[in-house]
């Protein structure tokens, strides 16, 4: 008899094939009817799979692998997939849990994107339709943005279906009326609001009004179309200069990322006002930013890491000078007021509550002005002359420059500033404490920046005997191996996470992605030297490994593989430490680490010796650390009541200190994970969870990472709370050093808010909100169609569109979805503001000074532009495009 797919998928998975080898068995069966391979049997084989394995990696990639494949069909097409997820997702959310919520989330978003693509056929009936309003109806409750965003992105692509063209041969909009009545209880219940949503409801109503055929509400656009030259005007956007801002003041995504953006829109406005509206947008977000950290990372870039970069824009300095002497005088003439607003937020207040809290000199004075800072920062670098003429400027009464009070400290120990916190920082003798409160002083004075991330992370040749009683840094750290390296770099790592904003600081000029792969080549190469006193040394290597979860955590780095020269490491397990495995799913040496641990550290006869320290793989142990703990749990549940619980509580005590509190994220990910699945049994899991973040012993950074998973149990209503001190635990790990408002100004937006409350800002003058906060919730083409308020500025809008599909990361990857997906936009936008939003873009993706890049822009415009004129529909867009000189020029060159 022939194997079936359920057969051999189970097969498959449980023998640890690749998704791509499984894919090619999965299409030699046999097919049983009209498909190539029974595509609803692969999402019910794997959706049961998933069930026994939740959110396993290797299960989710084989539904992306079947989703994505083309030879000649789809093995599974997008609109098979969707039924029975729909279907699937009904049992689930009968009684629902966080893992199976976790896990309907993870098959959403897999689905979500690939409903955008333009040839997309998906062809539902009206009981998938709506078993997806009852979907969203459901995780609207929830809570869970990506898997409301996900499921309401399914639904929008469901109903789109019913007002296309071709119509939905198996859902007709008369039949859609009765999806009509689920559709206003979503809207009136206020947990979605959705303009989209509405306008379906009034094209529906269009379309079925006297039971007439379909009468499209938006008229295919003919070439007679009035043409409004005002959309197609790209002199000035402010927009575009308020999101290159944003991204000059996060974080390097990539090496070089920040000067690439800068050039781009350098290349792109060829003007003097570059200078002049880079400048006020930057000074008017540091103006408006409620939060004083974001402040403090925000005047790092204005004053420290942007004078360099722009000394790199042009080869000579003339035409830069003039341009920024122009920009300077018109923003201190102007704009005094925003100037003004800036200094009444500073002095800057310090996250660390044990060190001075503001950095006022003794006089009383509230130190440099903001005037002083900026024009101080560009004499730094000679853009600016020393005795720069201005009637707003009071020259004589400035300090000089490098008189901040860490310069000063350098110079009252008689060493150069580099020197001077090479001496203070990379010493093992001198306290922690000092050392915070030298970076406290360091990161709000911009001057002292650059001498800062050298010391922190300069590579530099070692010599085979390291220097007594110095840490080295992190990136030459991977060049010399010894118990003292170790020891030296753990130093470092305690210093990087202890403080709040000095990896912000370190980022805007070294990428977290290289700190991260120097860390991870550190330890590979460490695991296989010498090890003096294991104890020590599995403290101080989880030192390392918690600033490298912390980093990968809170930049949201992809967690796979990263690069380190020409070596490829494995970064996946710095965040998986939370998967609790079977044991059966383990190999004998997993298998055995799990039982000397749990034996070792919940075992009262037993304790850790140096044996099984020098037999532990610290990265293993990571790993499995979630699993130690269940599985403890469960070995203590057969002792009599209250002695189980107190070997768990001893056994958790070691956990408490240094030498195990690095494992601490994935634990308790875990615990939150099997209370919410244990629901009203879950409170031995409470207990230890307790124990853990209140802790004295657990690492600012584990509760940074852990925060918003505990935050999110301890909201649940189906956990036992009568036992445990939630407001004890909400004082820990709310954060105690957010602004006011701070979180008004990070919350997460859909694509009409975003938009209507950009167009509002630049109504008001303020900057449009920062892109970050749709990014993860929107879609290109969602960006384009999303509705704004009537009577909204067309050209401000369209701006804002340019600005977030151009140099919102990652870096023109909106544009170049828009252009693949044009035809199925024509006739349904209006074709101006359509024309005008695509040759806008294209204008500022020519701009790149990436050569590859400016190739592929050239080639992909040219070869739509040609297509385009032959297609009706397309033809009348590129007509309006091709009256942009941008893009004329781009399609005339060879």
């Amino acid at each position: 008899m022939e194997p079936t797919v359920n057969d051999i998928t189970k097969a498959a998975f449980l023998s640890g094939y690749p998704a791509e080898n499984w894919l090619a068995v999965v299409q030699q069966l046999k097919p049983h009817g009209p498909s190539a391979v029974p595509a609803s049997e692969i999402c019910a084989s794997i959706f049961n799979l998933l069930e026994a394995y939740p959110l396993s990696p290797v299960l989710l990639q084989y539904l992306c692998v079947a989703l994505d494949s083309e030879s000649p069909n789809p093995v599974l097409p997008i609109g098979i997939y969707i039924s029975a997820l729909i279907a699937w997702s009904q049992t689930i959310l009968a009684s629902p849990t966080d893992q199976t919520t976790q896990l309907l989330s993870a098959l959403c978003a897999l689905a979500a994107p690939r409903v955008q693509k333009p040839s997309v056929n998906l062809s539902p009936t009206l009981p998938t339709a709506q078993g997806c309003i009852s979907l969203v109806q459901h995780v609207s409750h929830l809570h869970d943005a990506l898997l409301t965003s996900s499921a309401l992105e399914l639904l929008l692509a469901i109903l789109r279906t019913v007002v296309a063209s071709p119509p939905n041969p198996n859902l007709s909009p008369a039949l859609a009326l009765n999806l009509v009545p689920g559709i206003n209880d979503l809207l009136n219940e206020g947990e979605i609001v959705s303009p989209q949503l509405t306008n379906w409801l009034f094209q529906l109503s269009a379309l079925t009004v006297d039971g007439l055929g379909p009468s499209r509400v938006s008229q295919p656009v003919t070439d007679e179309s009035p043409l409004r030259p005002e959309l197609l005007e790209f002199s000035k956007n402010g927009s575009l200069f308020d999101v290159l801002a944003y991204q000059l003041t996060t974080v390097l995504a990539y090496p070089g990322s920040h000067l690439f953006g800068l050039q781009t829109v350098y290349n792109a406005v060829q003007g003097d006002s570059f200078f002049s509206q880079l400048y006020l947008s930057l000074i008017s977000i540091l103006a408006n930013e409620p939060d004083g950290n974001t402040r403090l990372i925000i005047r790092a870039a204005l004053f420290g890491s942007l004078p360099a970069l722009l000394c790199q824009l042009e080869p000579g300095q003339a035409k830069l000078k003039e341009g920024v002497q122009l920009a300077i005088n018109g923003l201190l003439a102007r704009y005094g007021a925003l100037l003004d607003k800036c200094d009444a937020t500073a002095p800057i207040t310090r996250a660390r509550e044990d060190s001075m809290e503001e950095d006022v000199p003794e006089d009383g004075s509230k130190g440099k002005t903001i005037r002083t800072m900026l024009v101080q920062s560009l004499q730094s670098v000679s853009l600016l002359d020393s005795n720069l003429p201005s009637a707003g400027l009071t020259i004589e009464n400035w300090p000089g420059r490098g008189m901040g009070r860490v310069f000063a400290e350098a110079g009252e120990n008689g060493q150069e500033l580099e020197a001077y916190l090479r001496s203070k920082l990379l010493s093992l003798d001198l306290p922690l404490s000092d050392k915070l409160e030298l970076i406290d002083r360091a990161v709000v004075d911009p001057e002292t920046h650059a001498c800062l991330c050298t010391v922190l992370h300069k590579v530099s040749t070692l010599s085979p005997h390291p220097t007594p009683g110095m840490i080295y840094p992190l990136a030459a750290s991977t060049q010399h191996l010894s118990p003292a390296t170790l020891e030296s770099l753990a130093h470092l790592s305690r210093l990087l996470y202890s403080h709040s904003a000095v990896l912000d600081i370190v980022g805007l000029r070294v990428p977290p992605t290289e700190l991260v792969a120097a860390g991870l080549a550190f330890l590979e190469d460490w695991e296989g030297a010498g090890v003096g006193d294991p104890q020590s040394a599995l403290g101080q290597y989880g030192d390392v490994l918690l600033l490298l979860q912390l980093l990968v955590t809170r930049y949201e780095l992809k967690s796979g593989t990263l690069k380190h020269g020409d070596r490829v490491l494995d970064a996946s397990y710095l965040t998986s430490s939370w998967a609790v495995y079977h044991l059966s799913d383990l190999n004998d040496s997993e298998r055995t680490l799990i039982n000397d641990w749990v034996k070792a550290v919940f075992d009262p006869n037993s304790g850790i010796d140096d044996n099984i320290l020098r037999s532990t793989n610290p990265r293993v142990l990571l790993k499995l650390s979630a699993t130690l703990f269940t599985e403890a749990i469960r070995k203590c549940a057969a002792e009599p009541e209250g002695a189980g619980m107190e070997i768990l509580r001893n056994g958790v005590s070691y956990f408490e200190g240094p030498l195990l509190n690095w494992t601490l994220r994935g634990v308790i990910w875990a615990l939150a994970n099997e209370a919410e699945r244990h629901g009203h049994a879950a409170q031995t899991h409470l207990d230890i969870l307790q124990l853990l973040v209140l802790a004295n012993g657990c690492p600012a950074p584990v509760i940074e990472m852990t925060r918003h998973r505990v935050l999110r149990l301890l909201a649940s209503r189906y956990i036992p709370k009568a036992n445990i001190d939630v407001n004890a635990m909400l004082r820990v790990l709310h954060p105690s050093n957010a602004g006011p408002g701070s979180t008004s100004t990070t919350l997460p937006l859909f694509a009409s808010s975003y938009l209507n409350l950009a167009l509002q800002a630049s109504i008001a003058g303020t900057p449009i909100p920062n892109p970050a906060r749709i990014l993860s919730f929107t879609s290109p083409l969602e960006l384009l169609r999303a509705p704004v308020q009537q009577g909204s500025d067309s050209v401000a809008h369209r701006n804002i569109v340019i600005a977030v599909l151009t140099l919102a990361q990652p870096r023109f990857a909106g544009i170049k979805y828009v252009l693949s997906a044009l035809r199925s936009l024509a006739g349904t936008m209006d074709a101006d503001f359509l024309a005008g939003v695509v040759a806008g873009s294209i204008s500022v993706w020519i701009a790149t000074p990436s050569p590859s890049e400016r190739a592929l822009a050239r080639d992909k415009v040219k070869r739509f532009v040609s297509e385009g004129e032959k297609e009706k529909g397309l033809d009348g867009i590129v007509k309006r495009m091709m009256g942009v000189e941008a893009v004329k020029t781009c399609v005339a060159s060879d």
